[in-house]
């Protein structure tokens, strides 16, 4: 039998050679480098802080460093405690490493909270040394009862000489967790760069004011150009019904009235529209009224209160509204008779 590799033939066990030796040489670009202590297993010094690590701040109340059972494997851990807000603590250690360019390093520990959401504001750092140049990664997502693995990945510095864990907290949060099995290699994939700053935002320069729409047609071209949209419960017919006899008494043209779900009552809207109610009463105004465009509602105007308001080409299209709105029925028949004011107004 034999394999065929690009335009060669080779045999089988020559072809398996060849493919190991590759594998090996991938793998030989991850490197581990020894840190001290990493599962917490080799005791503590006078202070109770793990042999081979340095206390983190922790200055403050209610703060605690402990190694405990239960850790990874049924074994030991390190208990990060801390129950002031004001304060953080925690442990970290130099990892000397050999200045090289274009090498990545990924610190990882595993990590468990104490209870729900009690990782968050608790880190894993890796920070560069001479540069000063670190990246870092929440505990936030710690579950409770198991371990999950935390890593941060950063490409070093060439001058690099050291690498600093740190297992810490921030002011601000109460965390509480366990962390065991830390571990630094080099050589993996770093991340991807970032992407580029958005361009800089240039202020737009009008030399024009546009069009604001501020005059609403009722009738254009000896034809109606505007709706009056009452709802299809009938509970303002008469108010609609007088404005447009307004409108026929001042221009000679009958407008449409439309039920509140008609198809040219929708938003957005397809023409001109007078709109009688309120959110709760008409639904054109309730689909206004969650686009925030009006504020009419059973609170607002409030009892017998009154509302005669336009809004302006609200899509961009020319098309205006105007609402005749109160919060009950006694509001709208009120500003029904504002707006057949106006009409009668219009004519002299």
């Amino acid at each position: 039998m034999t394999v065929r590799i690009g335009f060669m033939w080779l045999p089988v066990a020559l072809a398996s050679v060849i493919l190991l030796t590759c594998s090996a040489a991938a793998a030989a670009g991850i490197v581990e480098k020894p840190i001290k202590n990493p599962a917490f297993e080799e005791g503590v010094n006078d202070d109770g802080i793990p042999n081979g690590w340095r206390c983190y701040a922790g200055k403050g109340e209610d703060l605690q460093l402990k190694v405990v059972e239960g850790g990874v494997d049924d074994g030991k851990a390190l208990l990060i405690h801390d129950g002031d807000p004001a304060a953080e603590v925690g442990v970290y250690q130099d990892i000397p490493v050999e200045p090289a360019p274009d090498v990545a390093y990924q610190a990882t520990v595993m990590v468990q909270a104490m209870q729900v959401g009690s990782g968050a504001g608790a880190h894993i750092q890796m920070r560069f040394s001479p540069s000063g140049e670190f990246a870092q990664v929440s505990f936030g997502k710690a579950p409770t009862r198991k371990f999950m693995e935390f890593s941060v990945i950063k490409a070093a510095p060439p001058d690099t000489k050291s690498v600093r864990i740190y297992l810490y907290t921030h002011a601000g949060p109460t965390p509480e967790v366990m962390v065991d099995n830390v571990k630094l290699v080099s050589g993996v994939e770093p991340p991807p760069p970032p992407p580029p700053p958005p361009p800089e935002l240039i202020s737009p320069q009008y030399d024009k004011l546009k069009d604001l729409r501020l005059t609403t047609d009722l009738v254009k071209g000896g034809q109606a150009a505007v709706a009056i949209v009452a709802p299809a419960s009938g509970i303002y017919d008469q108010p609609a019904k007088a404005i447009q006899k307004g409108i026929v008494e001042l221009t000679g043209i009958i407008v449409p009235i439309v039920s509140d779900d008609s198809p040219q009552a929708a938003v957005p809207i397809q023409g001109n529209l007078i709109v009688l109610g309120n959110r709760s009463t008409n639904k054109t105004t309730n689909a206004l009224y969650d686009l925030y465009y009006t504020l009419l509602d059973l609170k607002y105007p409030g009892p017998n209160g009154s509302v005669v308001r336009t809004l302006h080409d609200p899509f961009g299209d020319g098309r205006n509204v105007i609402f005749v709105g109160g919060s009950d029925t006694a509001g709208v028949e009120a500003a029904a008779q504002v707006l057949v004011r106006k009409l009668r107004a219009a004519r002299v």
